[in-house]
């Protein structure tokens, strides 16, 4: 718990606040403006308040001693919230200056701005007690006024529009009344951040309200009961999308255990639709939905937990058995799914049309890429750009000759290993489809070469772990007649080491996948005419 000293200060600020915001009201609303300068000089006072505040919170987050980690929370949490009181004073003072601009007070009055400070005010009165006591129910009330406040903003700000559409001499006036009602709606963004702390406070992760309201209507909980639930984030995807493990410690629940997601409405469409795409064939390989939310723009997922670690924590961390086992696992699923889905029906890849998609993106992060051409004496290094153009017909030449089941975004962390049941299982699905299956190969590889290590026993680790999945790869495509595999896989080495440079910032890490993507791809051209059944990619670019 922050000291007596915090809590003291942060119910002065609250209560000085709360006069600044009365005091506004009177001059708006009855003319009284002996209390501007009032509010003017208490303007300091709340800063050097909030100044107290920050710094005492800064000292109890540093020396709070380990494992401490609710009095952190806390004190995080007043910070977020002292810093959103203090802006709300600002726009009292900053409705007061535009006050001195208002000509016909009449015209102010009339558009009644009693009811939008009511709504501050009332919400100023819950943030004491909802904060030390991490009280969802009045954090949500808090919330509920930003939505309140921008509802009478709306209201107001068209009839503004519309009186000053229909001509009139006023217009000075209700231009300065339009930025008066706009300050009162800031207010409302600033009493949403405070509820949003002390929501983040009650579930020990940071939320949006979205999130919250989405994390309620997933768990089919009653508005505000979800108090009894923790949120401990895992990750967000490079989509937006929030993961987390849901614990439930309200009574009778011994602390199930849940992932819940929550992001964009269509792109967790995809992620539905992709797990229900396998849970046709593959019940038991990907997380069963216990309960689906769907929003507007957003919508959430309660997954089933899925007990294991990622084949990318194993690569890390895990010892030679467990990586060995994760490995055989990865084999034996990959065999069974390409079997059991394989269609004999060509399918083209498109390698070379995945890269042109995202070659602006690499561009962005590493300029020098792509456009690279050069003259040495008389000999011409084409740009990379120029070799992609070139390979088109080849890709042509290279369909695959069946298709099966793929992941999609088969990157070493959407794959988790159980080993109690020595099972895999498959997360993150949105891009699952039927297609060529040295997609995934030459995503699994590149995935585990970008890992962002440089310790030599480690890298070691990932090169024979990429090696040992092309062997067991290239096994399978000669047992299956797939003789333009190994061309197919390097079209895909190509494209996965250039589009994964978009996220690799060290600029030599990210020219060695580059060189290698330009090196595969000027092996191909080398074949180009030949018999592709006699290509054979080579295996020296997947080690660092």
């Amino acid at each position: 718990m922050p000291s007596r000293a915090i809590q003291e200060n942060f119910r002065f600020l609250v209560l000085e606040v709360t006069k600044q915001i009365e005091s506004t009201v009177q001059v708006v609303t009855t003319g009284d403006e002996a209390l501007i300068d009032s509010v003017y000089l208490k303007d300091d006072y709340i800063d050097n308040l909030r100044g107290f505040i920050d710094a005492k919170c800064l000292t109890v987050i540093r020396d709070a001693d380990e494992g401490d980690e609710r009095t952190v929370e806390l004190a995080r949490a007043v910070d977020i919230v002292t810093n959103n009181l203090e802006r709300m004073a600002d726009f009292a003072v900053n409705i007061l200056r535009q006050y001195k601009y208002v000509k016909d007070h009449a015209i102010l009055r009339g558009y009644g701005l009693e009811p939008l400070f009511a709504e501050v005010l009332g919400a100023l009165g819950k943030v004491s007690e909802a904060i030390f006591k991490a009280d969802v129910n009045e954090a949500l009330e808090i919330c509920r006024s930003e939505f309140n406040l921008d509802e009478m903003y709306a209201e107001r700000f068209h009839r503004v529009m519309s009186e000053l559409r229909a001509g009139g001499e006023q217009v000075e006036d209700l231009v300065t009344t339009l930025f008066i009602v706009r300050y009162l709606e800031r207010m409302g963004d600033s009493l949403l951040n405070i509820g949003e702390a002390i929501i983040s406070l009650a579930l020990h992760e940071r939320l949006k309200i979205h999130q919250y309201w989405a994390l309620e209507e997933t768990l089919d909980v009653g508005r505000g009961e979800a108090k009894g639930l923790s949120l401990e984030s895992i990750f967000e995807t490079r989509s937006g999308c929030r993961i987390g493990r849901v614990r439930d410690h309200r009574e009778g629940a011994e602390g199930n255990l849940v992932l819940f997601k929550e992001g964009q409405r269509d792109k967790l469409l995809e992620e539905r639709a992709g797990i229900l795409f396998w849970q046709e064939r593959f019940p038991d390989l990907v997380p069963k939905i216990l309960s689906w939310h769907e929003g507007e723009h957003h919508a959430s997922l309660l997954l089933e937990y899925l007990s294991g670690q990622t084949f990318q924590q194993i690569l890390l961390e895990g010892t030679s058995d467990e990586l060995r086992a994760a490995l055989q696992a990865l084999g034996t699923t990959l065999r069974a799914i390409w079997e059991a889905t394989r269609v004999d029906e060509p399918v083209q890849p498109g390698f070379l049309g995945q890269i042109a998609k995202r070659l602006r993106d690499v561009k962005k992060v590493h300029p020098g890429f792509g456009d690279d051409d050069q003259t040495i004496g008389a000999l011409r290094v084409p740009a990379f750009a120029d070799l992609l153009r070139r390979a088109e017909a080849i890709e042509a030449e290279l369909p695959a000759p069946f298709s099966t089941f793929i992941h999609g975004d088969f990157n070493v962390d959407n794959i988790i290993f159980d080993p109690a049941q020595d099972r895999l299982h498959f997360i993150d699905l949105h891009r699952s489809r039927r297609f060529d299956y040295v997609q995934d190969v030459s995503v699994f590889m590149v995935s585990n070469f970008r890992l962002p290590v440089l310790e030599t026993t480690i890298r070691r680790r990932l090169s024979a772990v990429i090696l040992a999945v092309y062997r067991f790869v290239q096994t399978f495509a000669q047992e299956a007649g797939d003789t333009t595999f190994e061309a197919r896989l390097t079209l895909g080495m190509v494209r996965s080491f250039t589009t994964s440079t978009r996220f690799v910032l060290d600029p030599s890490f990210a020219r060695a996948m580059y060189l290698r993507a330009r090196y595969l791809l000027e092996r191909l051209l080398a074949h180009e005419g030949g018999d592709w059944s006699t290509f054979s990619m080579p295996t020296n670019v997947l080690r660092y």
